[in-house]
């Protein structure tokens, strides 16, 4: 892994965390979607390629990765809609 996909990486996740730490909703969810993809693109630039080979572990992690994580989020954004709705304001408690 070259330095510029780590600073790229490491930007991404901080954007992140940043995000899920933020006070409204949406910011949270925006987050959560992008420190998920983060970590996806760091599974994929960890494994060790050949020349015209690629890991197949690695591959089927990221890809059980994304379905989780799609999962989590679809139920993250449910709830977090609803509790707007709800109460009718952006901000968490």
């Amino acid at each position: 892994m070259n330095l510029v996909t780590f600073i790229m990486l490491g930007s991404v996740m901080s954007t992140g965390i940043y995000l899920i730490l933020g006070a409204r909703k949406s910011e949270v969810l925006v987050g959560v979607t992008l420190f998920s993809q983060a970590i996806n693109l760091l599974l994929i630039e960890a494994c060790p390629l050949g020349k015209d080979r690629t890991d197949p572990l690695a591959q089927a992690l990221v890809l059980t990765a994304i379905v989780i994580g799609f999962a989590s989020i679809s139920f993250l954004a449910a709830f977090l809609f609803k509790r707007h709705r709800d109460r009718g304001n952006e901000e968490l408690p």
